[in-house]
């Protein structure tokens, strides 16, 4: 195949349930959207109906992959899933990085857009132009790991792989897509969503390339890039230690949130170093096109886990299945990562649903006749590994689990709300008393609680007081306790995020984590190189709030989310932290409304119901769009 431009690549449209495959341009979408997210959640938007159910035929599941995705922009490699939440009924979003969407553009598709539902378990086979439904009933049910030898031994080397476990299979709200066995398109049921296609995997095997129409300048722009990422001293320690060196940012979700600070003794226990010193092996690697090389992989040679084996364990892995369990035995986590990646399981959801059921049985609401017989006492690892096989399995207790806690705390019943610490009905997986900011960007993330929809990674780590002056007029960027001036670092970040994940390039090359790495002047530079017009960086990231209100009108129109649904949880506003050095802190409600009411003023929006406004969405060309919130009633007056 020949190389094509940025731009210029196609949407393949499959209907597995008429096995009809369209091939169709992506140029007008992504001249207006870049790519990935931006796209597909256009694309859902527009064609979605709002009755349809997440796990209904009629639910699309979209891959997007990102303008930039195949060149040599560092860190450009993101592939992006959209579909129904399983978890909200609203948007849900994810991304992985790994080489798949630099295949499949390689291939001439930049969009996937799957469909209906096959009458058996299918894969889809894309090798250049030729497409092939085939059947996939020699691997459903096994794991992902399972899936990806069988499919390389069946079609040889040079192809890449997006799959499912068996808790997409079963339906399981936290299960997620895999791919190169440890790379998670993760949050929002994404994988179940797949699963209920009858869809096992994508495999991909592209031979074309990506078209740069101004070589020198792109080239220039990838240098400078790559300087920044060079000298980031950030980048070096991830690159040395892994993704698992997310610093103690002292906002832990301790023991289901009961406290935000881990005690001294587990956090030197299963700290990055000792992962890095005792349990690593084969040095580092990492996604296409990436400098960073934070992929490291990790063995248990002895104990009851010996043998376990597993790749990128990342900071969060350590919050979710150390902190957040009050386990303290590292093969545990390593082998809990495992069975996640194997089974196809979200390790925020999973292991948060657990902490769920942890909790309600420390209160007495649940006992071991509920459970199967296990205890469910903080620090019982090898309850843990079972619950994760009965919740993939939906075997007895572990049915309920599936359903993850906002759906199992109303099906039980008894006050098991109260622990069900959640947003917008997906599980919180990130300590946020402590840092106002980072607060904030989990909450009104559209996909329902995270942080990679704008919550400033700068709130946690730090920033000095002139870096937060220049970069956002925010002299108190530097003070994480302040709601003053967060709802302006916020909406930058969400703005950035939007642009990267529709360029297609990784947040951790970027200022989300040091203002010093690469900003919005930087990828305006390598996007107008790479499709030969001048774009600034201020239009870029106009596309990124044009992208952002897509998905807050998909959750307006799909569920009816309003401003009471941009507040933390009740525990995190009532219970302060009681240990460390944020103790004593909490979220509280009157300055939140305050830090809400400037949020929602600067992209303007209104304040009473959280909606958008026809005049903003007019300034965003998104006319048409106004013209249906304002049919169905949802736009406020």
């Amino acid at each position: 195949m020949t190389a094509r431009s940025c731009l210029d690549g196609y949407i393949l449209q499959v209907d597995l349930s008429t096995r009809k495959i369209l091939r169709n341009p992506a140029l007008e979408y992504n001249r207006r959207f870049l790519g990935g997210r931006g796209v597909n959640y256009w694309l859902l938007l527009k064609e979605l109906d709002p009755r349809i159910s997440s796990f209904d035929s009629k639910n699309m599941l979209l891959f997007g992959t990102g303008a930039l995705v195949g060149t040599l922009a560092p860190g450009a490699n993101r592939l992006n899933v959209a579909s129904k939440n399983a978890l909200t009924g609203g948007i849900g979003s994810g991304s992985a990085g790994g080489y798949f969407a630099p295949e499949l553009r390689f291939a001439g598709y930049d969009h996937l857009v799957f469909q209906g539902k096959a009458e058996k378990p299918v894969y889809l086979w894309i090798d250049d132009g030729r497409v092939e439904i085939r059947d996939a009933a020699h691997i459903w049910g096994r794991t992902t790991w399972e899936t990806e030898d069988v499919l390389q031994e069946e079609l040889g080397d040079g192809i890449q792989i997006a799959s499912i476990g068996p808790a997409s299979e079963n339906l399981v709200r936290a299960a997620c897509i895999i791919v190169n066995r440890s790379r998670a398109v993760g949050r929002c049921g994404l994988g179940a969503v797949m699963g209920s296609k009858n869809l096992k995997a994508v495999v991909v095997k592209g031979t074309g390339a990506i078209h740069i129409e101004d070589e020198r300048r792109f080239n220039r722009a990838v240098s400078e890039v790559s300087e920044k990422i060079e000298n980031s001293g950030l980048l070096k320690r991830l690159r040395e230690y892994g993704s698992i060196e997310g610093s103690p940012f002292n906002a832990e979700p301790v023991r289901n949130f009961q406290d935000g600070h881990p005690s001294s003794e587990i956090a030197e226990k299963i700290c990055g170093k000792v992962f890095h010193e005792v349990y690593e092996v084969n040095g580092s690697s990492c996604c296409f096109g990436c400098p960073v090389q934070c992929c490291h992989s990790y063995r248990v040679k002895e104990g009851i886990y010996a043998g376990a084996t597993t790749d990128k364990l990342e900071a969060n892995t350590l919050a979710d299945f150390g902190y957040r369990l009050d386990l303290d035995y590292a093969p545990a986590i390593i082998k809990a990562h495992a069975l996640c990646s194997q089974y196809g399981l979200d390790i925020d959801n999973s292991s948060s649903v657990i902490a769920w059921a942890f909790e309600c049985y420390q209160k007495g609401i649940i006992s071991q006749k509920d459970t199967d017989g296990l205890k469910l006492e903080w620090g019982n690892h090898q309850a843990v590994m079972e619950l994760l096989r009965k919740m993939t399995y939906r075997d007895g207790f572990g049915d309920l689990l599936a359903e993850g806690c906002y759906r199992a705390s109303e099906i039980i019943g008894q006050g098991s709300r109260k622990y069900c610490i959640h947003i917008k009905g997906q599980e919180l997986m990130e300590g946020i008393r402590p840092a106002k900011g980072w607060a904030l960007g989990v909450v009104v993330s559209e996909r329902g609680g995270t942080h990679t929809r704008g919550a400033p990674l700068t709130d946690l780590s730090g920033v000095p007081s002139e870096v937060g002056e220049k970069m956002w007029g925010v002299p108190t960027a530097d003070d994480p306790t302040t709601y003053q001036g967060k709802a302006k670092i916020v909406v930058y970040y969400e703005r950035l995020h939007a642009v990267l994940d529709s360029l297609g390039i990784c947040y951790l090359t970027s200022n989300w984590i040091d203002p010093r790495l690469p900003g919005p002047d930087d990828y305006a530079e390598l996007f107008s190189a790479a499709i030969g017009l001048d774009m600034l960086s201020k239009d870029l990231m106009r596309i990124g709030e044009q992208i952002h209100n897509l998905g807050k009108i998909f959750n307006t129109l799909h569920v009816g989310f309003t401003r009471k649904d941009d507040y933390p949880p009740q525990r995190l506003m009532e219970e302060p932290i009681g240990s460390g050095p944020f103790k004593g802190e909490r979220l509280a409600k009157d300055k939140w409304d305050k830090m809400l009411d400037e949020y929602y003023g600067l992209h303007g929006w209104d304040r009473g119901t959280g909606w958008c406004t026809r005049r903003t969405l007019e300034s965003l060309d998104l006319t048409d769009v106004a013209d249906l919130l304002e049919r169905v009633g949802r736009l406020p007056e």
